[in-house]
């Protein structure tokens, strides 16, 4: 997604209109902020309570 434009979700938009380069780079980017969070040595730091239904209390 490089920003809204006239055809955005319509019938006439088409494959041209999308940046693979950028969803690249925010893909790659998304995927090694997961994969650092994941493999941690330990759970990240929060500045406020989590919900219960994150928690299960």
């Amino acid at each position: 997604m490089d920003g809204d434009h006239a055809d955005y979700h319509q019938p006439s938009d088409s494959i041209e209109k999308i940046n693979f380069e950028q969803m690249e780079k925010v893909a790659r980017t998304i995927m090694a902020t997961g994969w650092t969070l994941a493999n941690g040595a330990k759970r990240p730091t929060v500045d406020k309570p989590l919900p219960a239904s994150v928690t299960g209390n």
